[in-house]
C-alpha cells in the first residue's frame, strides 16, 4: 500500500504497474457502505472508490480504473490512539526507538472544541510540522481495518464507529 496524497496520477500509474494498493486519508467523520450480509446501510471508517491512474497525463487511453482505499481521518486517528494509550488492544515499540519517530507520533492532539451553537467538536490539531510516521502507522491501522484483521474500537460517544445507518 501508498499514500496517494502527494503527486496523485504518478502514485496511481505506479500502483497500476506495481499491483500496489493506493490509499489516502480523508476529513470525513465516515462513509455509508453495505453490508455484504445483510445488505444494510452501515457506516465504515473506510471506503473502496475507483480512480483513473491516466487522469491528467497526455496519454489517449481508454480508461483503466484502480482501486482507491479512502479512510476516515479523524477516525483512524481516534482508533490509533486507543491503541497507544492503551485502552484497547496491545501496541507496543522497539525499546531502541529514535526520538524522531515519538516526535512525529504525537506531531498532533485530540482537542475539544466548542462551536457558536454550543456543540462539542473534537478535532485533531497538528502541533509539529513533521507528523510523517504518525501516517504511515494510521495507514496501517486504516489497512488492518479495511482487511478485516482489525475491528474498528466502539468509542463512548458512538459517533466514530462502524454501525448501522
Amino acid at each position: 500500500m501508498i499514500d496517494s496524497g502527494f503527486k496523485a496520477s504518478e502514485v496511481y500509474r505506479f500502483c497500476m504497474g506495481a499491483g500496489w494498493k493506493a490509499m489516502k486519508g480523508d476529513e470525513a467523520e465516515w462513509f455509508l457502505g453495505q453490508d455484504p450480509r445483510t445488505r444494510k446501510t452501515v457506516r465504515r471508517t473506510w471506503r473502496r472508490v475507483l480512480v483513473d491512474p491516466n487522469l491528467g497525463s497526455r496519454k489517449s487511453r481508454a480508461p483503466r480504473h484502480l482501486p482507491l482505499f479512502q479512510w476516515s481521518n479523524p477516525s483512524i486517528k481516534d482508533h490509533l490512539a486507543l491503541f497507544t494509550h492503551g485502552v484497547v488492544g496491545q501496541w507496543t515499540i522497539p525499546k531502541q526507538t529514535g526520538r524522531d519517530y515519538i516526535e512525529q507520533m504525537t506531531a498532533e492532539v485530540r482537542e475539544e472544541r466548542e462551536d457558536s451553537r454550543g456543540r462539542i467538536k473534537v478535532l485533531w490539531i497538528q502541533k509539529r510540522r513533521d507528523n510523517h510516521y504518525l501516517d504511515c502507522e494510521l495507514m496501517i491501522d486504516a489497512a488492518a481495518v479495511i482487511s478485516g484483521g482489525l475491528k474498528p474500537a466502539q468509542l463512548d460517544d458512538g459517533q466514530r464507529s462502524e454501525g448501522t445507518a
